[in-house]
């Protein structure tokens, strides 16, 4: 499968996992317009469907940029899979089999740290309550910085007070306390 095909999938899915989402916004969050004011826009379904709509817009776009890529690629005559452009055998690309070990072990560290990742942020999850925001926060990022092997430094300090900000903002400005 090409890689335009494989995006179009992928932004479908996406597409229709927002229109759930939309939908169970709906039966699963309880009305309420405690901080809205006078403004009937902002009440507790708000951010939830801006979120769900913000997929849908990102994933449409996705989609309309996957279809033109092949739409380009078939007029093209292009065969993505193979290589091959108009009869022709592309001498660029290597054939399938010549894959070292260094290639599957470096594509292996690359999955490995995509688990990771999600190892972090369940531990983000669990340290939330216990620890609170800030200290959570500030781990977790260091750690997810350390994992993608950042070795700008002042990516950490960036991190700590970008949480920081948001700790700020939700306490003092819009008054909802974080652990």
């Amino acid at each position: 499968m090409s890689e335009s095909k494989r995006n179009i999938a992928v932004s479908l899915f996406f597409l229709a996992v927002s229109g759930i989402f939309w939908k169970l916004v709906d039966i699963g969050v309880r009305h309420s317009s405690t901080f809205s004011g006078n403004s009937p826009m902002l009440d507790s379904h708000f951010f939830p469907k801006f979120t769900a709509a913000l997929l849908a817009v990102s994933s449409l776009a996705c989609l309309l940029g996957s279809a033109y890529s092949l739409h380009r690629e078939r007029k093209a005559g292009a065969q993505p899979d193979t290589g091959v452009k108009a009869g022709k055998q592309d001498d660029s690309l290597p054939p399938a089999d010549d894959v070292t070990v260094e290639e599957e072990d470096h594509s292996w560290r690359g999955e490995m740290r995509v688990v990771g990742l999600f190892l972090l942020f369940i531990v983000y999850a669990l340290l939330f309550k216990s620890l609170g925001y800030l200290y959570t926060t500030v781990i977790v990022s260091s750690a997810v910085l350390v994992l993608l092997r950042c070795r700008t430094w002042w990516y950490f300090p960036a991190s700590w007070l970008f949480g920081a900000i948001v700790y700020y903002a939700f306490t003092e400005l819009l008054y909802v306390p974080l652990p």
